[in-house]
């Protein structure tokens, strides 16, 4: 999700003169959370969150432009076509504020969802020890999901541990899990 806002700078002196933009994101920003938080049930997986804000350009002027870019993801599709109101969000907040608000999201990726029929043949041939079911949905952003529209799949993490995270600049990878990974894949051969 990209927002983009515009509105008029003006010395901090003199900021009734400004139209802030950066007022009118941190409004649009709390807006939207309270609604994708408050009025979806909750037992329905999501995540809805900005990640980047960038505003003004010095401390002592209101803001003329800002820019929100955020992640939507989940598993049910009317959860997708509620938070996507948003868009009504920055529509009522450039009629508050006299900004223009523009709301863009992205395609994205589909959910990424296990065969049910496949899951129950490799949690008979693989055993209880063959793998560790998730106790919740991981809400990751996969390609995956595209092969799964034409096709049955399963969708595996490897595991890889370590002390820092995939994205961390400190990441390191552990080969040996490849092997592990490779034995995965012989033993769902049989599927």
């Amino acid at each position: 999700m990209t927002v983009e806002i515009t509105g008029k700078s003006a010395h901090i002196a003199k900021w009734q003169e400004g139209v802030d933009a950066l007022a009118a994101g941190v409004e649009f920003v709390r807006q939207t959370y309270a609604m994708a938080d408050s009025e979806l049930p909750p037992e329905w997986f999501r995540v809805f969150k900005f990640g980047h804000m960038q505003s003004g350009t010095v401390r002592n002027a209101v803001s003329a432009h800002t820019l929100l870019e955020g992640t939507l993801r989940t598993f049910q599709d009317e959860a997708f076509d509620h938070i996507r109101r948003a868009a009504e969000i920055g529509q009522a907040r450039q009629e508050k504020t006299g900004c223009q608000i523009s709301v863009r999201f992205s395609e994205g990726y589909p959910p990424v969802y296990n065969d049910p029929a496949l899951y129950d043949r490799a949690v008979r041939l693989l055993g209880p020890d063959g793998f560790v079911p998730l106790q919740k949905p991981a809400l990751i952003a996969e390609d995956f999901s595209f092969y799964q529209q034409v096709l049955p799949g399963l969708f595996f993490f490897l595991g890889v541990g370590g002390d820092y995270p995939l994205h961390s600049a400190r990441f390191q990878f552990d080969e040996t899990v490849l092997e592990r990974g490779v034995a995965l894949y012989q033993a769902l051969l049989q599927l």
